[in-house]
């Protein structure tokens, strides 16, 4: 090193001034390195504005499995019952469901409630708030459903919704304002739509109607009477003549409810190989109809156009005329 560098060193003065001169010095002397030592350290940079990686925001809170965790005890929570601030009370069930304002309020639904009763109450899990739903707006919710709409909002419970309750969580759901749950338990009630539970389908959508969500279900229901069970029943053949199925589909049709069963039987969209086969269709379908309903008789017209070959109507049978 040389002298200048090791009597400036050894100094070490305080002065600012004097640093900066000894640094001046030996970078005119050419010693770049020793003047780079005696720079004082850089000052602390403020974060910058990137967005972090998934590692740097998993290692921040936890990673996916943490996050799992807090849901999962939150859940249990209301399960147990355990820090509960909000009783809500409804009509089909004798015990109030326990729950968590801070969670249920991604309800848009119980948000308001909540906003109501927390302007004129305060609350803890020793006195929670109360609140009665004395009327649901839709006779079609269950407890069952119900409760998972509730729980939905702690954990997913997507895996609860089957095709015999979709159609009850899709109610739940709507009224609370579950947009995710309300999808899905659409796509679940489409994709299990069968000849057992496609009446009732079509009853609670044409119900349902105010709410949304309906007008795919009830295409879906009214698709599958109309194309779908007379293919699934093989009624008629590739010859366009009636098939194994026939019977079983004309036994199906008699079972419908009238307004039903005249709107399959008149439909264009009706899965029938030519307009012949579709009044006799109808004809077959309304004989064995009118015999077993003593009442009420109904008529089948024909020769209209081809998109509408035949009209069903109904009227009050001869018999029971007599006896009036």
């Amino acid at each position: 090193m040389p002298p200048q560098v090791a009597m400036h060193a050894s100094q070490s003065p305080d002065s600012q001034s004097i640093n900066e001169q000894t640094i001046v010095e030996l970078m005119q002397q050419g010693f770049v390195s020793e003047a780079e030592e005696l720079l004082p350290p850089p000052p602390h940079l403020p974060p910058t504005s990137a967005a972090p990686t998934d590692a740097q925001t998993q290692e921040a809170t936890g990673g996916p499995d943490y996050h799992e965790f807090l849901c999962q005890y939150l859940y249990q929570c209301f399960v147990n019952g355990e820090f509960c601030n909000l009783l809500v009370h409804v009509p089909f069930r004798e015990a109030p469901y326990q729950l968590h304002s801070h969670i249920v309020a991604k309800s848009p639904y119980l948000f308001h409630l909540l906003s109501n009763a927390a302007a004129t109450t305060e609350s803890d899990y020793t006195h929670p708030i109360s609140i009665t739903l004395n009327e649901l707006a839709d006779p079609y919710i269950t407890d069952e459903a119900f409760t998972i709409c509730l729980s939905h909002l702690y954990l997913s419970q997507m895996h609860c919704v089957t095709g015999e309750n979709a159609h009850h969580v899709l109610a739940a759901a709507s009224l609370l304002g579950i947009g995710d749950l309300c999808e899905f338990a659409t796509n679940v009630a489409c994709e299990n739509i069968d000849e057992h539970n496609v009446v009732a389908y079509i009853e609670w959508s044409d119900h349902a109607s105010p709410y949304g969500y309906t007008q795919q279900i009830r295409e879906r229901a009214y698709t599958f009477l109309l194309r779908d069970f007379p293919e699934m029943t093989s009624a008629f053949d590739e010859n366009g003549s009636t098939g194994s199925g026939y019977k079983r589909l004309c036994g199906y049709y008699v079972q419908l409810p009238f307004d039903l069963l005249r709107l399959c039987l008149e439909s264009k969209e009706l899965q029938v190989p030519s307009v012949q086969k579709r009044v006799q269709l109808a004809q077959d379908v309304v004989t064995t109809w009118n015999q077993i309903n003593s009442n009420e008789q109904a008529i089948v017209t024909t020769g209209f156009t081809e998109d509408q070959a035949v009209l069903i109507s109904k009227t009050t049978s001869r018999r029971t005329k007599k006896n009036q």
